[in-house]
């Protein structure tokens, strides 16, 4: 800022106007002055302003922005959370559940181990009764071949081969002893034995463990040309249980085929010990002769011919053709 100085005439001073509002040129000139850098200041802070809102307002908006992106953020991290607390419980209860099943796989385990120690002892128990079986068995087979060696020696008289011949009788029954001999089943093509012997057991009320049973199979009769169906052998493991089953049978009053499963028309069943052709033979001729003179009751027992006429009447037994004649008239009684 420049101000110009006038020349006063000689004598006098002449100092600037002190007020600068009273000259015209002077004030508008310095009013000009001051005027421009003040409306630079203010459109500059104006613009600075401006930018300045418009940075902050960027700002806002990526802070928006980012707290919207980290709060979506924070809520798919809680939702995982509780996933993962879900899957946890889930989890403890799986656990729960395994170790459940695992305590009940021990101690199903500990029955089977049990179980299996029965077994084991049931099987030795059998392999000695098999064992024991089978030396009789040798011993009646020995004592079988001596016999007919004895047999065919010609210097054998005939009373030492009846005597001979009686014993094999005996040692063959012997080997019976475990078996009985079904009667009068009819027979199917393709038939399973087994099964039906299971369905015995069922129609006698008595279970028959298979463990228990050495053998069962169908003979043919001793005449050829019957008709009647072939009988069904069964051997058992031991006696006792032989015992047990024909006690059961003959307490059946209508054992029937159709009990046992087999179809068609329904037959009687008969239960009885497996006897040998002899002693066969020796029971069909002691119920006919009982049968003619009105005897009520004959039976086998221990492979033994038993015959009694009434209730009360004693029991007598029938071991050879001889025996025969004990079966004979009642005497009459009178009254004098």
């Amino acid at each position: 800022m420049s101000f110009k100085l006038q020349r006063s005439p000689p004598g006098q001073l002449h100092h600037s106007n002190p007020d600068i509002s009273s000259d015209p040129d002077r004030c508008g000139s310095a009013n000009r002055k001051r005027k421009q850098p003040e409306c630079d200041l203010s459109d500059a802070f104006r613009s600075f302003s401006i930018e300045m809102k418009k940075t902050l307002q960027d700002w806002k908006a990526d802070l928006d922005g980012n707290l919207s992106k980290i709060s979506c953020t924070i809520n798919k991290i809680q939702t995982d959370l509780d996933q993962v607390v879900s899957d946890t419980t889930d989890i403890k209860k799986d656990i729960g559940i395994l170790r459940s099943e695992q305590n009940s796989c021990k101690n199903r385990l500990s029955i089977i181990e049990n179980k299996n120690k029965h077994i084991e002892s049931e099987l030795a128990t059998i392999q000695d009764t098999a064992s024991f079986v089978s030396k009789q068995y040798d011993d009646i087979e020995q004592n079988l071949q001596h016999l007919k060696k004895q047999l065919n020696e010609k210097s054998v008289s005939s009373e030492n081969t009846l005597s001979l011949e009686a014993k094999i009788d005996s040692l063959e029954q012997q080997a019976r002893q475990c078996n009985i001999e079904i009667l009068n089943v009819p027979e199917k093509h393709g038939e399973n034995l087994l099964t039906l012997l299971d369905s015995f057991g069922a129609a006698i009320n008595m279970n028959i463990p298979p463990r228990e049973i050495v053998a069962v199979h169908r003979v043919p009769h001793a005449l050829s040309q019957s008709s009647k169906p072939k009988n069904i052998i069964v051997k058992f493991q031991s006696r006792i249980l032989r015992d047990n089953v024909l006690t059961a049978a003959r307490g059946c009053k209508e054992l029937t085929s159709a009990k046992l499963g087999v179809s068609g028309n329904a037959q009687k069943v008969f239960v009885n010990e497996h006897l040998t052709l002899k002693n066969k033979q020796l029971f069909r001729e002691a119920r006919e002769a009982a049968r003619g003179h009105n005897y009520k009751f004959v039976w086998v027992k221990n492979a033994t011919v038993l015959v009694r006429e009434t209730e009360t009447s004693p029991i007598f037994a029938i071991r050879c053709a001889k025996d025969l004649d004990k079966i004979k008239p009642r005497p009459v009684v009178t009254n004098n």
